[in-house]
């Protein structure tokens, strides 16, 4: 049997455990315990807590695509541009690949400075990229591809440039765009249409000793100027950041003249 001492010290510890898990419940429904809820707390003298608490709110559901690797095939005489792009989505959400943009940084416009006896066809038709693009402009190539939720993708985009005589360097910015306005970005990338600079364009290391101008009669020193003006301009060109497919040996073969 209990003492008088013995029996209020136990209601006073069982007061006391009463009071702390009040409190507790009282800390949990207006924090959340962690989560974000739509809590109404009351509390009156006594022990007890009345809440009144809301369905947890969770992040909405998104995608998010992520460049993994680029691999770019030059563009030549009969065939385009190519990027292959490996990507993935690690998103909640499936994404749908609607474009791809490429925003022209520079241009440098290389004629040719003299016939080596053949010409590119100069249609237009299905151009990406036309003769006249200038710093600023955007060009978009439509893509179709979807990625879901947490995997991964491979797709191949082909861009066409300008088929004249002439060859047009572009520096540009290529960006993938998904879903309705989200874009991930592929990087930059100097690219020449409708091929790389031929030895009848500049001023060529590997085949200087080839080079005949003299032959050319009264044309020589118009063409003497224009492979030295293309010359300097193609170097000045290169040095510009960016990954350039088909190009990045031309620097190096680069020469100020015979």
């Amino acid at each position: 049997m209990l003492t008088s001492w013995q029996a209020s010290r136990r209601l006073a510890t069982e007061f006391r455990i009463v009071a702390v898990a009040g409190i507790i419940a009282l800390m949990c429904c207006c924090a959340g315990c962690g989560t974000t809820t739509n809590n109404n707390c009351s509390s009156s003298t006594s022990s007890s807590t009345n809440c009144s608490i809301g369905s947890p709110s969770q992040a909405p559901a998104s995608s998010h695509v992520e460049v993994d690797h680029v691999t770019y095939t030059a563009a030549s005489f009969k065939h385009p541009l190519k990027i292959d792009i490996e990507l993935q989505n690690t998103g909640t959400q499936r994404a749908i690949i609607t474009a791809l943009r490429i925003r022209i940084q520079q241009v440098l416009e290389m004629p040719a400075c003299f016939s080596q006896g053949y010409l590119p066809s100069t249609g237009t038709s299905l151009l990406n990229i036309k003769p006249k693009a200038r710093p600023g402009t955007s060009v978009t190539v439509p893509v179709n591809q979807q990625v879901g939720p947490d995997e991964a993708d491979r797709f191949k985009v082909e861009v066409r440039g300008p088929t004249s005589e002439a060859v047009y360097l572009y520096r540009t910015r290529v960006t993938l765009l998904y879903d309705k306005s989200s874009q991930a970005q592929v990087g930059e990338l100097v690219a020449a249409f409708p091929y790389a600079p031929a030895p009848n364009y500049f001023w060529m290391r590997s085949v200087i000793r080839n080079y005949q101008i003299s032959d050319f009669g009264s044309s020589a020193p118009q063409i003497r100027d224009c492979m030295d003006l293309n010359s300097k301009r193609l170097l000045s060109f290169l040095a510009l950041s960016g990954v350039k497919p088909g190009l990045s040996a031309l620097r190096a073969d680069v020469s100020s003249g015979p």
